[in-house]
């Protein structure tokens, strides 16, 4: 193994090269540098077996290929270690493309360290494409930071994630297209996803231990169509305070968040403590809408769905809550009638119209109809209320009978006295909401 303290090397873009066996130690800015203004960039560079040490700030190892609609090939790392302080940046990427990075270990002595940087400017869309990153380990730094100027529509796209484990590190996605996380390890780290779309995040693992942190957070889009699939993950907060473990949250753009998904996810709090509560999914984003959520479990949390924005045309299918404290807080709050939570809350009016035959003072039942619904996790309460705008006839008003489970019958009643004598209509707004305390069990 040799040791080898370098300033700069210039890459060819004509031939292939790999570099193995070396231990390096790089002062330059950046160490490794290939360029090209034009054309499309056909020879691969590959380093692997590769001990890589920058203890000073600038780049390891850049790509900085003009983009290629064609593809360029773009740098292979394979089964190299990065020990890494002082901000330095393990591989920044411009339009390089196929990059692949294998069976890697990045390390931070400091936290500042940069593992992968895709770079990207408002006029260079597409800049990097089509790489994977698959079995490498990533201890105590930045592991991802797209270095994007103006926030692109588009810096990188196809980026696939595999099998990777995040430590105590920070992941971020910005201005991404297609930049997907499949059966990754995140302990400790936080995972950002911001003015990003088409993400798919699968099968990965999240924990903290960490007071008033976020395990993902998505931030609302500079698209009007943000399309995050986030599906069979497994998150576990560890009882630790303040936590959220999926969090939408609002950056004052006025673009919408639109097209989230999410399914088949576990949501494990490890508290219901209201003093300092866990949260399964916070919707926290103004601008975000079409949301359809099914097959979701959580397990002792304060909070398994916390709303703190409207949720607009969306929908919530039933989910399994273990030990909860609510199973739904603040969505009676912000919900309108776009939502559909047929097993949480349900708003609609209906017309109610009848023949008051006389002014007696005696309750009498001057209409009645059916509500049948699908049956709440817990008997809902039933709220029966003027529909605003309207005015009905005087001590004309209305009651819930023969409550069932999934059924109820609403009366159009004659309380006393009534002005009218002859044909009433009315409108009533119901609102079924099942997001009651429910007792740990």
């Amino acid at each position: 193994m040799n040791s080898v303290v370098m300033g700069q090397v210039m890459l060819p873009k004509t031939k292939n090269i790999t570099f193995s066996g070396n231990s390096i130690s790089c002062f330059g800015n950046p160490c490794f540098y290939r360029s090209s203004t034009s054309g499309t960039v056909n020879n691969r560079i590959t380093f692997e077996g590769l001990a890589l040490y920058k203890s000073n700030a600038g780049i390891l190892i850049q790509d900085n290929l003009a983009f290629s609609s064609s593809g360029n090939q773009g740098i292979s790392i394979l089964k190299s270690n990065f020990y890494l302080s002082s901000g330095a940046v393990a591989y920044r990427t411009t339009g390089a493309d196929f990059n692949i990075l294998a069976d890697d270990t990045f390390t931070s002595s400091d936290g500042t360290g940069v593992g992968i940087q895709p770079y990207g400017t408002t006029t260079a869309v597409n800049s990097s494409q089509v790489s994977t990153v698959t079995g490498c380990v990533f201890r105590a730094m930045v592991a991802l930071n797209p270095l994007v100027t103006g926030i692109a529509a588009d810096a990188w796209e196809g980026w696939v994630f595999t099998g990777n484990h995040f430590w105590a590190s920070t992941v971020s996605v910005l201005s991404g297209n297609a930049i997907n996380f499949l059966n990754n390890q995140f302990v400790n780290s936080n995972f950002n996803i911001d003015s990003s779309f088409n993400e798919i995040i699968e099968g990965n693992y999240f924990d903290t231990n960490v007071a008033g942190t976020s395990l993902l957070t998505v931030t609302n889009t500079l698209h009007n169509t943000v399309s995050v699939q986030i599906e069979n993950n497994h998150f576990d907060a560890n009882g630790t305070p303040n936590t959220s473990m999926v969090n939408f949250v609002n950056a004052g753009r006025s673009y919408l968040t639109e097209q989230v998904t999410l399914h088949g996810n576990t949501y494990t709090g490890g508290s219901n403590s209201s003093a300092n509560p866990i949260y399964g999914v916070v919707f926290g984003d103004s601008a975000l809408r079409n949301v359809y959520l099914s097959g979701e479990n959580f397990n002792i949390v304060y909070s398994c769905l916390h709303f703190t924005a409207n949720l607009s045309k969306s929908t919530i299918e039933r989910f399994e809550a273990n030990s909860p404290a609510f199973y739904a807080d603040g969505l009676s709050t912000y919900a309108d009638q776009y939502v559909r939570s047929d097993f949480l809350y349900k708003k609609f009016i209906m017309h109610l119209s009848g023949y008051v035959p006389s002014q007696s003072a005696a309750q009498n039942v001057i209409s009645t109809q059916t509500i049948v619904y699908p049956e709440f996790f817990t008997p809902p309460v039933i709220t029966l209320s003027q529909t605003s705008g309207q005015t009905c006839s005087t001590n004309i008003g209305f009651t819930v009978s023969d409550s069932y489970p999934g059924s109820f019958w609403v009366n159009l009643v004659q309380n006393g006295a009534s002005s009218a004598v002859g044909y009433v209509s009315c409108d009533v707004t119901v609102v079924l909401d099942g997001t009651v305390y429910v007792a740990p069990r």
